[in-house]
């Protein structure tokens, strides 16, 4: 059962606005005092609304970079790109082939007509285009082909990548933000059972304690100003060396020091 303060001591704390809380976590004790004792669950409804806020900065943020790099770096890479004509399953290329075509030195696509390239294995391209087939290496490293009948007539060349690629910067918040949201919640639900698992123990070996329920929730806003760093660094594009081990530290440090203060405070009030 959550811990709870006299009638005196209780009127000094109010429901703060989920906007606050997000200003406050960085500093404020009483903020941690309110979560503790007038807060309610065990904070994974505040953790959504977190990630959903933090997901908005790195999609923001990585449509930003590809938008970028769709003005700046893909022009010069499919600047030697041949044209290609796929008609009634068959693909014909402008080049000589096997053509590979590159970005700053590492293969991107194979395009092979003749038969000399047949599979993406052994290669670092993600697509090999042959006479009548298509594949595409995955995030995973998987390899799926499709045959070039299921494409009909078509033709690509420089210009529809270009407008192929500024078309998917257009829609890519909308795709990337609902992906963000639930990998970013789950890591988030992860390091928030894992930090209050361990406070827990911590406590425990020290006979203090507290209920665990407000365990997940201190957690859970601690990660608050870990997070909100994380997503301004992704927004902005900024890279730094170690930066995963920098998050963690902060939000390892905020974890600590709010349990500390709110064992603390707990003895002071029981007393």
């Amino acid at each position: 059962m959550t811990q709870d303060l006299p009638d005196g001591q209780r009127a000094k704390f109010r429901k703060t606005p989920f906007p606050i809380v997000l200003l406050k976590s960085f500093h404020s004790v009483e903020l941690y005092e309110e979560v503790r004792l007038r807060w309610n669950g065990r904070g994974f409804l505040y953790l959504l609304a977190l990630v959903a806020l933090v997901s908005v900065l790195h999609s923001a943020g990585l449509t930003r970079t590809f938008k970028g790099f769709v003005a700046e770096d893909l022009p010069s890479i499919i600047e030697p790109m041949p044209e290609v004509r796929i008609h009634d399953g068959v693909a014909e290329v402008d080049a000589e082939q096997p053509f590979v075509l590159e970005a700053g030195g590492t293969p991107v696509a194979i395009f092979d007509t003749t038969g000399k390239v047949a599979s993406l294995e052994n290669t670092d391209a993600v697509l090999l285009l042959t006479r009548s087939a298509v594949q595409f290496r995955g995030l995973g490293g998987q390899v799926t082909e499709a045959p070039l009948a299921d494409f009909g007539t078509l033709t690509i060349n420089r210009e529809q990548v270009t407008e192929g690629a500024e078309a998917f910067a257009t829609v890519l918040p909308l795709l990337a933000y609902p992906f963000l949201v639930v990998m970013g919640y789950l890591y988030r639900i992860f390091q928030m059972l894992a930090f209050g698992i361990l406070a827990r123990l911590v406590m425990l070996a020290r006979a203090t304690t507290l209920d665990f329920d407000a365990v997940l929730r201190l957690t859970a806003v601690s990660l608050t100003p870990a997070a909100l760093i994380e997503g301004i660094f992704l927004f902005l594009n900024v890279q730094v060396p170690m930066i995963g081990l920098f998050y963690q530290l902060v939000a390892a440090a905020y974890v600590y020091q709010t349990m500390r203060t709110s064992i603390t405070r707990s003895k002071e009030i029981s007393v």
